[in-house]
C-alpha cells in the first residue's frame, strides 16, 4: 500500500505525538484504547508503507480456539487485518482452528470469520485438531480413538465442516459447489488468482491422508489458465517432510503410506510459481 504523497516526517511525528499522548492518559475504557489501536496501526499502514502491491490477502494459522481469552485474540487479528490491509482481498486460514475439534470450537471460529472477514473471500483448512479423534471407532484400551482405524466416513467434523464452510466453498468463476458434493478440497479465484485448498480426508491424529483422488484434482486444477509467473496459492495443514523442525509422523506423509506426499511433489514441480501455505508447526 502505497504512502500518502503528503506524508512527510512532520506529519508522521505530529501524529504519532497525539497517540502517545492519549495513551499515556489514565483513561481505560476498552473502546478507546481499541481505536488508539486502530489509529496507531493506520499510521503504520498508511503513512509509513512505500510499496503498493498488486495483489494483497492475509494468512493465519493455527488459532486453536478453546476458550473466550483464544476467541478474543482471533477476533483482535482479524480486526487487525481489517486496518492495516484493508485493500486485502481474501483470508486464508491453515487450519486448527479449533483446539480439540468440538463442536463449539467450530461454531466460535466461523462466527468470528462471519463477523470479521469484511470484503475480503474466506479460504479456510481443515487441521489435524480440527480432525483428530473425532471418529465413532474406538480403540478399548484407550480413551481417546485409535486414530490409525477411524475412516473418515464416521466423522462428524467433515460435515460439520461442509456445512459451516459451504458458503465459502463455491467457485465464483465455475459455479461449482463442492460442499454439496460432500468434496472436502476445493478451488477458488479471487480477482483472477487461483487459490487451491487442500484437505486431509480421515481423522488421523496428526498427519494428513491425501487420496490419489484428490492429488489427481490437483493436477488437473492447477492447470486451469495456468500463467508462467502468475502465483497459484495453495493452503494446506500439515507441512512437507523435512521442511520444518516437526516429527516425521506431522507431516503429509499420512497419505497412502507416504507415497502421496512424493506424488504431490511432482505436480507442483511443474509449476514454479505455485506459493504453498502450510500451518501445523508453530514456528513462525
Amino acid at each position: 500500500m502505497a504512502a500518502h504523497p503528503e506524508a512527510s516526517d512532520a506529519k508522521r511525528t505530529q501524529l504519532q505525538g497525539i497517540i502517545d499522548a492519549a495513551q499515556s492518559s489514565e483513561n481505560d475504557n476498552a473502546v478507546l484504547q481499541r481505536q488508539l489501536r486502530d489509529l496507531q496501526l493506520a499510521q503504520e499502514n498508511y503513512l509509513d508503507a512505500t510499496q503498493p502491491a498488486d495483489f494483497t490477502f492475509d494468512v493465519i494459522s493455527d488459532p486453536h480456539i478453546s476458550d473466550a481469552a483464544s476467541l478474543a485474540n482471533l477476533r483482535t487479528a482479524l480486526g487487525d487485518m481489517n486496518v492495516l490491509n484493508p485493500d486485502s482481498q481474501a483470508l486464508l486460514s491453515a487450519g486448527d482452528n479449533g483446539d480439540s475439534g468440538s463442536e463449539q470450537q467450530e461454531k466460535d471460529f466461523y462466527r468470528a470469520v462471519d463477523d470479521e472477514h469484511g470484503s475480503k473471500v474466506p479460504i479456510l483448512t481443515l487441521g489435524n485438531h480440527d480432525v483428530r479423534w473425532q471418529g465413532s471407532v474406538r480403540n478399548p484400551l484407550h480413551v481417546l480413538q485409535d486414530p490409525t482405524t477411524a475412516p473418515g466416513g464416521t466423522t462428524p467434523v467433515f460435515d460439520r465442516y461442509l456445512k459451516n464452510n459451504g458458503k465459502y466453498m463455491i467457485n465464483s468463476r465455475t459455479g461449482f459447489d463442492a460442499a454439496s458434493k460432500h468434496q472436502l478440497y476445493f478451488d477458488q479465484w479471487v480477482k483472477g488468482y487461483h487459490f487451491l485448498v487442500i484437505n486431509t480426508e480421515k481423522d488421523l491424529k496428526d498427519q494428513a491422508y491425501i487420496s490419489n483422488k484428490q492429488l489427481d484434482w490437483v493436477e488437473k486444477t492447477m492447470s486451469i489458465d495456468a500463467q508462467a509467473g502468475k502465483p497459484i496459492f495453495l493452503v494446506a495443514h500439515q507441512t512437507f517432510s523435512g521442511t520444518a523442525d516437526h516429527l516425521k509422523e506431522d507431516d503429509l506423509g499420512g497419505s497412502e503410506n507416504g507415497v502421496n506426499e512424493a506424488k504431490l511433489k511432482q505436480i507442483l514441480a511443474k509449476y514454479p510459481q505455485a506459493v504453498f501455505f502450510t500451518g501445523h508447526v508453530h514456528n513462525g
